[in-house]
């Protein structure tokens, strides 16, 4: 019996991002491809409740403070029409993150973050969705 080789790579998962700030979004995107993640990225969160992609996405990563719909906003529709999709919650704004309860499920980053603390979070929501 011959075993043959499977010519095809692991499908890397597919990572949405969200962000209105052109220079942040392009700087993610290029992080996330160079660790060999595929992304889709959006300017805004209509934008990507548009994409045909969705059902696709294996994570999402949101600015909170947006024009329109915001980061909270967008959570709170994928966690009603996606709920296994995890959602990464940024902000540069500190005031917008504040109040929130210490028992809060929401996984909030504070920009600037570094590269690590980024990575290490889209791993734990992979795993936490048993794609990791």
């Amino acid at each position: 019996m011959v075993v043959q080789e499977n010519s095809m790579r692991e499908q890397a998962h597919l990572i949405g991002v969200v962000d209105d700030d052109p220079r942040v979004l392009n700087g993610l995107q290029q992080l996330l491809e160079s660790v060999g993640y595929d992304v889709l990225s959006f300017q805004s969160a209509n934008g990507l409740l548009a994409s045909n992609n969705l059902d696709s996405i294996n994570c999402v990563i949101t600015d909170i403070g947006m024009p329109e719909v915001n980061g909270f906003e967008l959570r709170e529709i994928l966690s009603r029409e996606h709920p296994q999709l995890p959602v990464i919650l940024i902000t540069g704004r500190y005031e917008l993150i504040e109040n929130l309860p210490p028992e809060s499920d929401m996984r909030i980053l504070r920009k600037p973050f570094d590269s690590i603390t980024l990575l290490s979070t889209i791993s734990d929501c992979l795993a936490g969705t048993g794609l990791s």
